[in-house]
C-alpha cells in the first residue's frame, strides 16, 4: 500500500499552494480524486502527478463531504460527482484519461512514458451539472 507522500504534502506541507483541507476520497483504476474544504476537486494519477482541478465557481469554499468517480462504456470518459456541505451535488466529466491509463507505464521500467504525460496535458474537463435543490445540509 502506497502512502503517497507527494499529495499529502501538497495539502499539508507546501504553503506557496492556496487550497483547502482534503475532506473525501475515491479512487478509480490508478487515479485517485481528493475533494477539499475549498470546494474543489483535484484528480492524481498513481505517480502523484496532479492532472486536474475540477471546479465550479458556484461551489466555491462549499467543502466537498462526499464523491464517486464511475467510467462508462459508451465514450469511456470519466464521470465524477462530489456532494458539498450545503447539500449541492455537482457531475463533472472528465475526458482524455482512457488514452493515459492504456498507455501509462513504460514496460522497462515501471515510469511514467512520455506519451502518457502528452495525453495526461491534453486532458479536460466539463462541468456538467450542479443540483442545489434537494439537500438542505450536508451530502454524505
Amino acid at each position: 500500500m502506497s502512502n503517497f507522500p507527494k499529495i499529502a504534502n501538497r495539502f499539508h506541507g507546501d504553503v506557496k499552494v492556496a487550497q483547502g483541507v482534503p475532506f473525501c476520497i475515491a479512487a478509480l483504476e490508478e487515479f485517485i480524486a481528493i475533494g477539499s474544504s475549498d470546494g474543489f476537486v483535484r484528480m492524481f494519477d498513481a505517480n502523484e502527478n496532479e492532472i486536474k482541478v475540477l471546479h465550479e465557481h458556484k461551489l466555491k469554499a462549499n467543502a466537498v463531504t462526499c464523491m464517486d468517480m464511475q467510467r462508462l462504456k459508451e465514450d469511456r470518459n470519466i464521470f465524477v460527482v462530489s456532494g458539498h456541505i450545503k447539500g449541492h451535488i455537482a457531475l463533472y466529466e472528465v475526458r482524455g484519461l482512457l488514452q493515459h491509463y492504456q498507455g501509462a507505464m513504460d514496460d522497462d521500467n515501471d515510469q511514467p512514458s512520455e506519451v502518457s504525460n502528452a495525453l495526461v496535458t491534453n486532458c479536460s474537463f466539463k462541468h456538467l451539472k450542479t443540483i442545489n435543490d434537494i439537500h438542505e445540509s450536508a451530502v454524505t
